[in-house]
């Protein structure tokens, strides 16, 4: 069923990039996987990208390795971002989740556009409440029913 999805929405556009959002956590690290098994039975070229929020200080810098090391050891083109959450919190009177999503999103928006992705990928579980919430907004507006939209996010 998840395959029949990719194509029914052109998830992995033939001759495109897919920029897959990678943390260095279990969900994304497991998507980007994914991605690049699933990439070449689409003629779908992959490539990763890391933000770093500026929150955890040397743990968030060695989550940015990592991912960066992996992709060198997987061939797969890596795009690094950094932000100050903290303080565009404080700016613009956000909560720090709201700040590390807004520059995140924005930072894999710019990306994309930079490299010619034609899609971004972002890893989430029924666990990450606003990010789910604001998923499922996005899939209903383009009228997505419910049950394909559980299959996209599980």
């Amino acid at each position: 069923m998840k395959q029949d999805l990719i194509q029914t929405y052109d998830m992995l556009p033939s001759g495109g990039t897919v920029l897959c959002a990678v943390s260095g956590g279990a969900d994304s690290m497991c998507l980007l996987a994914w991605l690049l098994e699933l990439g070449p039975k689409y003629g779908c070229a992959v490539a990763a990208a890391h933000y770093n929020h500026g929150l955890r200080g040397a743990q968030g810098d060695a989550d940015e390795a990592f991912v960066r090391d992996w992709c060198a050891g997987h061939s797969v083109p890596f795009y690094a971002g950094r932000g100050d959450v903290a303080s565009a919190a404080k700016e613009h009177g956000w909560s720090i989740e709201e700040a590390g999503r807004n520059l995140r999103y924005a930072f894999l928006s710019e990306t994309a556009e930079q490299i010619g992705a034609l899609r971004v990928a972002t890893a989430h579980n029924r666990g990450d409440n606003a990010e789910t919430v604001l998923l499922n907004l996005i899939l209903s507006l383009i009228h997505i029913s419910e049950p394909t939209r559980l299959a996209l996010i599980s």
